[in-house]
C-alpha cells in the first residue's frame, strides 16, 4: 500500500536524510569512523543477503544514535553496498518518518506498510555519475521510546546498469528481504 501520494513525492534535488537522527554538525554530536560509539548499543555486524557488513561509522546526539555497516574493503567514503542503523527516540511513527522521507525524495521513491506494522520507503537517487544510489528504509517502533528505528540498505547502480527491468527486480527483491526479515536492535545506553 502506497502510504502518500505521488504528488508529494516531487522532484528534490536530493534525498534529505532528515529522518538520520545524528549527523554530522548536529550540535554535540560524537563520531567514530572506527566502529560503534560507547553511548550506542548495537551489533558489530550485520549479514543480509548472503553478506555481512561490519560497522565503520558510528554517530550519537540527543537525537539519536546511527551506525553505518560496510563490506570488506569498504568503508564510508568508498562503499557500493551498505547498510545502517538508526535510532529517532523523539515522539514520531514509522508512518511519518515514511512520509517525511517522501516530501524530500527525488522522483521514483515509494512507501509501504507490511504485514507486521513496519513501514517501507525506498528510493532510486540519481547521481552525478550518471548512475543511481538505491536506498530502502525499514522503520518501527523504537521499545522503550515513543520514537522509531530504521534499518537501511543502499547501493550504487552504475551507469551501465540502469535496465528498468533489473532495477525493478532488484527493488522487489530488497522490498522482500528488507521487510520480512530480522530488524537488528539499535538504542542509545542511558544518560546519553
Amino acid at each position: 500500500m502506497n502510504l502518500f501520494p505521488k504528488a508529494l513525492l516531487g522532484s528534490a534535488a536530493a534525498l534529505v536524510l532528515s529522518q538520520c537522527a545524528s549527523m554530522p554538525g548536529t550540535a554535540n554530536t560524537k563520531e567514530s569512523y572506527s566502529g560503534i560509539l560507547p553511548e550506542i548499543q548495537a551489533p558489530a555486524s550485520i549479514s543480509y543477503a548472503g553478506e555481512t557488513y561490519r560497522a565503520g561509522y558510528s554517530a550519537a546526539s540527543s537525537a539519536g544514535a546511527t551506525v553505518e555497516y560496510f563490506r570488506a574493503g569498504e568503508g564510508p567514503k568508498n562503499w557500493q553496498r551498505l547498510m545502517a542503523l538508526r535510532a529517532m527516540p523523539q515522539k514520531t511513527t514509522p508512518k511519518d518518518q515514511a512520509i517525511l522521507m517522501g516530501r524530500s525524495a527525488k522522483a521514483g521513491a515509494a512507501a509501504y506498510s507490511a504485514p507486521n506494522g513496519d513501514v517501507g520507503f525506498d528510493s532510486l537517487i540519481p547521481k552525478s555519475n550518471g548512475g543511481l544510489e538505491f536506498s530502502l528504509f525499514r522503520f518501527a517502533p523504537l521499545p522503550g521510546t515513543e520514537g522509531v528505528k530504521s534499518l537501511q540498505y543502499a547501493e550504487q547502480i552504475p551507469r551501465g546498469n540502469l535496465d528498468v527491468p533489473k532495477l525493478k527486480a532488484l527493488v522487489a527483491k530488497h522490498r522482500a528481504a528488507m521487510m520480512k526479515g530480522p530488524f537488528p536492535a539499535i538504542s542509545l545506553k542511558a544518560g546519553q
